[in-house]
């Protein structure tokens, strides 16, 4: 059950690159074959049908592991030369495989700050309430090892999330600078995003979270002040600017309108509706 609904997105999204690569077809319909017919070792020749897509669009990536636990299939769209979207198949607490969607950014530093036992464990918590993040946050703004950044902060179910608009930097970089540390993010978080790389924000409700609205603007946050429509934002980096209004706030407000009509965007959903973003 598990393995033809992942195998069904794979058809999906090989008919989406088939548009601008025809010599796909013939694999597809390979892979329908052994899908009809049941074949057990289909997952083999899923596995095959995706590396013959990563070799037709480089610009996505697919990876397809059936043994994992939770992961089975992974793909990964690029974006911009800093953003990129990851959408993965695991399993929520009822056991059932559901899509999940992320941005990862490349040089955007996300900031995530978890408050609250009921989703985080402890060691995950470095503030109280969603007040003292938001102050922590302000606090470290108007420190000289900010240099003026803006940061865009958001409320979330579990917590604050930030991106600093300002500073361009990778996880490592980022975390040798020390604003992160400073506010109070996860630490969790924060070794995920060095092990991968990138800085990673979810996209979608979070399985079994009921009323989870990912992402609630609070508005910019720069040398300890939220800004008023017209304050001066400082040097912000166009591309930061750019990429997480676009793939990351408009693509929550799609997700959360699917959701509302109580339809999931499946694994193939972002790569279809990305190139009609505002």
């Amino acid at each position: 059950m598990i393995q033809m609904k992942i195998l069904r997105q794979l058809f999906k999204l090989a008919n989406i690159g088939k548009q601008q690569t025809p010599h796909l077809i013939p694999y597809i319909e390979k892979m329908k074959k052994f899908a009809v017919s049941g074949n057990p070792m289909y997952h083999i020749n899923a596995k095959y049908l995706a590396r013959h897509i990563n070799k037709a669009n480089p610009n996505i990536k697919i990876k397809w592991n059936p043994t994992h636990q939770y992961r089975n299939l992974e793909i990964s769209q690029n974006l911009s030369p800093n953003a990129m979207y990851r959408s993965e198949m695991f399993k929520n607490r009822q056991n059932i495989p559901v899509p999940g969607h992320f941005l990862h950014t490349r040089k955007t530093p996300m900031i995530d700050i978890d408050i609250g036992t009921q989703w985080h464990n402890p060691a995950q918590l470095v503030h109280k309430t969603k007040r003292d993040a938001v102050k922590a946050i302000a606090d470290v703004s108007k420190s000289k090892a900010a240099k003026g950044a803006a940061f865009k902060v958001y409320e979330t179910p579990g917590g604050i999330r930030a991106y600093d608009l300002s500073t361009v930097a990778n996880p490592t970089q980022y975390k040798k600078i020390g604003l992160d540390t400073a506010m109070g993010v996860d630490p969790w978080y924060q070794g995920f995003n060095l092990k991968r790389g990138e800085f990673a924000s979810r996209l979608m409700p979070k399985p079994g979270r009921e009323g989870d609205y990912v992402a609630k603007n609070l508005g910019l946050i720069r040398k300890g002040k939220v800004l008023k429509p017209g304050d001066p934002i400082g040097d912000v980096n166009p591309q930061s600017v750019l990429d997480v209004k676009r793939y990351h706030d408009n693509m929550i407000k799609h997700i959360l309108k699917a959701d509302k009509k109580k339809r999931r965007v499946p694994l193939h959903g972002l790569l279809k509706y990305v190139d009609d973003l505002p």
